[in-house]
């Protein structure tokens, strides 16, 4: 016969110091956040390089130095599309398979120059550089709408690129001027991921043939297109209905484009609650129509 087992005592003394993670109570992500910390990455040497070039970019822009923390968080505002945030994001961590990427990789070391101008095609290159047409076209509509609005464009770097949502425009009484820093924000965020799109497109879809690349049309409608999609996106997130407490302000919108519309002394009053609201700048008709 097996001998008696004694039950196990499993009551906590009243006085015992409990330490660690309940897992009764831990979730999943709770978990993973756990593990996350315990494993701190090894920094990346161009990841260090893109937060000091951008540090300093806006530095030379608004006259302060900021934190790693602060151009991270930048990453995350809420007037850039999901799209821009994810392609800064990438571009920070030089993520994206351009330029000295292709350097070693047998067979595919043609990729790593640009084919227009014969140079490495690095992320800088493509985005402020690149004799293509695209790069110039758009910059120039983007300074075109912002002055219709403000006398002078500031100067636009790949640093002031990276750290487009850190700009931080004042007003006469040094307070910061929200709807000025929103339309920088956007203007530039969207503009380098449309310039980012037209060189995948050429490189990629289009194979580099010349007589495929994008036309000036081209890239200025859709520009505009792009600009208006963010127009009319910001109007209907002020939907209190749908959105609730993440509704954007009717005030916050009209301060950003108020200035840049479309025949704006007919608009009404309300006009953040329109349809057909445009920028105004028009895209161009195919030649010999008009229009």
């Amino acid at each position: 016969m097996l001998p008696d087992i004694e039950e196990l005592e499993l009551t906590v003394p009243e006085h015992f110091n409990l330490t660690g993670a309940n897992l009764s109570m831990m979730s999943q992500s709770c978990l993973y956040q756990g593990i996350i910390s315990l494993t701190s990455p090894k920094p990346r040497m161009s990841t260090i390089m893109h937060l000091d070039i951008t540090r300093f970019a806006i530095e030379h822009m608004s006259g302060y130095m900021l934190s790693d923390k602060q151009i991270w968080n930048s990453l995350k505002s809420k007037c850039l599309t999901r799209q821009a945030r994810e392609f800064l994001w990438k571009c920070m961590h030089k993520a994206y398979k351009c330029g000295s990427y292709w350097g070693n990789i047998p067979n595919h070391e043609h990729k790593a120059k640009c084919p227009v101008c014969q140079i490495e095609e690095s992320m800088e290159h493509i985005l402020m550089n690149c004799e293509a047409l695209g790069q110039k076209v758009v910059w120039e509509l983007a300074r075109m709408l912002w002055k219709m609005k403000f006398t002078s464009w500031p100067q636009i770097g790949y640093g002031t690129i990276l750290g487009g949502g850190l700009a931080n425009f004042k007003t006469l009484l040094d307070k910061p001027d929200i709807g000025k820093n929103r339309l920088f924000q956007i203007l530039v965020s969207e503009s380098a991921f449309l310039i980012w799109k037209i060189r995948c497109e050429r490189r990629i879809q289009r194979e580099d043939d010349r007589e495929k690349f994008h036309s000036t049309q081209e890239i200025h409608n859709r520009w505009v297109a792009t600009i208006n999609k963010h127009l009319v996106q910001d109007c209907l997130a002020t939907n209190k209905r749908r959105y609730g407490k993440k509704a954007v302000g009717e005030y916050t919108i009209v301060q950003t484009w108020s200035g840049t519309l479309h025949d704006q002394k007919n608009l009404p009053e309300n006009w953040v609650q329109q349809a057909g609201v445009l920028v105004g700048m028009r895209p161009l008709c195919p030649p010999g129509r008009n229009r």
